[in-house]
């Protein structure tokens, strides 16, 4: 998604895809435990992990978070 929208929740709404949100369960930058409760009500069925001892810049860098996205794309239906 992109940084500048500004319907976070009608995108959401939208989707009809299946939709996972992985997140650094320990973000310095961000509230990750607030991500289901926030948007889940816009998209019921979206999947919320968050991996635990992980920091903000852990999830482009630490080999447990790209495994995490990998295994959400190898899980989708093709």
């Amino acid at each position: 998604m992109n940084l500048s929208s500004t319907d976070y929740f009608g995108a959401l709404r939208r989707t009809k895809k299946p939709m996972t949100l992985i997140a650094a369960g320990n973000d310095d930058q961000f509230y990750a435990d607030r991500y289901a409760p926030t948007l889940q009500p816009a998209k019921p069925d979206l999947a919320v992990e968050l991996l635990p001892g992980l920091d903000h810049v852990d999830m482009i860098m630490k080999p447990a978070a790209l495994a995490a996205i990998r295994r959400t794309f190898d899980g989708m239906p093709h």
